[in-house]
């Protein structure tokens, strides 16, 4: 039997495929590691397209450094620790330093998810709010973008004297790929702002937009919304499948972006020659809940062929979840994306209800893995070809045929 073990939210699970089963590609992103402490300094000493942090800002400034929220893996504490240390040596003082959780329409985090992701030394040095894109006395409007988009965001973005970003650089299906300018919008900007971003400017692409920074209306506009909003400087992380940083850029919030997309583009990439019979698609490590995980399922039908069977797991810990445009302007997600072929999907804690509630018939919940396999294999026989993606929604999947 082919085995394989696979990250499944904060544990792991087993399956096996026959072994006349051909594995045309088991892809798996690796190579990240602890956050190397000099590294990590090196970066902000050596940005890529602005000065070293500790030369642009000056004491006595107000500055809010806006960090991802508690579903993005990676160690956003300790890039958080850095910056501060960074700002004390050109004189900045903590109480003038303020950490805003950028969580655009996910559910706001709880003081103990946020504690869980920065950490004691950081909440205990200096002020840390969630942004809540509900909370309209919280809001300031500062402009609006060539593409229309009304500008809202946090009033401690609006007030800061210098704003610094640190997000993930990882695939994205409007803004080509995360990071960058979209810890702003929709990080910390209000509703409006992030519906007519994501609604409406998408109407301007002529072409694909996942992956795609360089010709994107929607990636243009966040980085116009971000500029309006005074975003000087951001760190990206590029991770692996567990989370673990493989790159850190800093830097311009452009440049250095663009760099680390090209960096993300060359592990993240999967040149699929020929779509497969049968794709196993695991959500880990973005699967804390059913709307994150949706991901790896739409990146796993990228890589299978009509009338073909896509195995789709995830952990889904918070079960279906949480986001705003789906709730609030009554919008689809990818939640409701209508994948053509046959979907099984594995959770360990997500219920057969639940999964039922979101997407009817139309994706089959399996109460163990080793079931669905002999489901698929009854319908596709001995000879399935078979892509294994380990970590889907980190995964860029290139037809190079360009269609199923």
């Amino acid at each position: 039997m082919y085995r394989l073990q696979l990250r499944h939210g904060s544990s792991s699970v087993g399956l096996e495929l026959p072994d006349t089963w051909q594995v045309e590609h088991d892809f798996g992103i690796t190579g990240g590691g602890d956050l190397a402490w000099p590294d990590l300094v090196g970066c902000l000493e050596s940005p890529v397209g602005a000065s070293p942090l500790r030369e642009m800002v000056r004491p006595g400034q107000r500055v809010c450094i806006v960090v991802q929220d508690h579903t993005r893996p990676g160690p956003t504490g300790e890039v958080a620790m850095a910056l501060l240390n960074v700002l004390a040596s050109a004189g900045v003082r903590d109480c003038d330093v303020t950490v805003l959780v950028g969580v655009g329409t996910h559910r706001v985090p709880s003081a103990q998810d946020i504690r869980a992701f920065l950490g004691d030394d950081v909440l205990n040095r200096v002020r840390c709010l969630a942004h809540n894109y509900r909370d309209r006395q919280s809001l300031v409007m500062v402009g609006n973008t060539p593409f229309g988009t009304p500008v809202w965001v946090n009033r401690e973005i609006a007030e800061a004297d210098f704003v610094i970003g640190v997000g993930s650089v990882v695939p994205h299906f409007l803004a080509g790929y995360a990071g960058g300018a979209k810890v702003i919008l929709p990080g910390v900007s209000g509703l409006e702002s992030i519906a007519h971003n994501h609604f409406e400017v998408a109407k301007f692409a002529t072409g694909p937009l996942y992956g795609n920074v360089t010709s994107n209306p929607v990636r243009e506009d966040m980085e116009a919304a971000a500029a309006l909003a005074g975003l000087k400087f951001v760190v990206n992380l590029v991770p692996d499948q567990d989370g673990l940083p493989v790159y850190v850029v800093a830097g311009d919030p452009v440049k250095a972006h663009r760099h680390a997309a090209v960096l993300a583009s060359g592990i993240y990439s999967l040149r699929v020659r020929v779509p497969a019979d049968v794709v196993i698609a695991n959500s880990a490590p973005f699967d804390i809940d059913l709307n994150q995980a949706a991901k790896g399922r739409s990146v796993g039908a990228l890589a299978l062929r009509r009338g073909g069977s896509l195995l789709w797991l995830g952990g889904c810990q918070e079960g279906v979840g949480f986001h705003g445009l789906m709730e609030d302007c009554k919008r689809p997600t990818l939640l409701h994306d209508q994948t053509r072929e046959e979907v099984h999907f594995y959770s360990r804690w997500l219920t057969s209800g639940e999964l039922e509630g979101v997407y009817g018939n139309s994706v089959r919940c399996g109460e163990r893995v080793s079931d669905i396999v002999d489901q698929i294999r009854a319908k596709h026989g001995d000879s399935a070809r078979v892509i294994v993606l380990r970590a889907a929604a980190l995964t860029l999947v290139v037809n190079e045929k360009g269609a199923n």
